[in-house]
């Protein structure tokens, strides 16, 4: 999530696609006001199968970017 003047951007994950087996990832920005609009800036709709797939990954990638993970060369 990302913070700017009067305004938060953030990725969501939506898996209510219309089409059945389809998830959306979206990058939004919600404004601070309560009763302000959600914009998507950008979506991608992909199959289920491929999110799966990339949250895998993710969690094997996201642990070497810790502050506690070896140097690149030690992996």
């Amino acid at each position: 999530m990302t913070e700017g003047p009067g305004h938060r951007t953030a990725l969501a994950f939506l898996p209510d696609h219309p089409e059945e087996g389809v998830g959306t990832l979206a990058r939004v920005c919600t404004p601070e006001e309560p009763d302000g609009d959600v914009v998507f800036e950008r979506s991608a709709e992909r199959p289920m199968g491929l999110w799966a797939e990339a949250g895998e990954n993710l969690l094997r990638i996201v642990p070497l970017l810790g502050p506690d993970a070896p140097p690149a060369d030690e992996l």
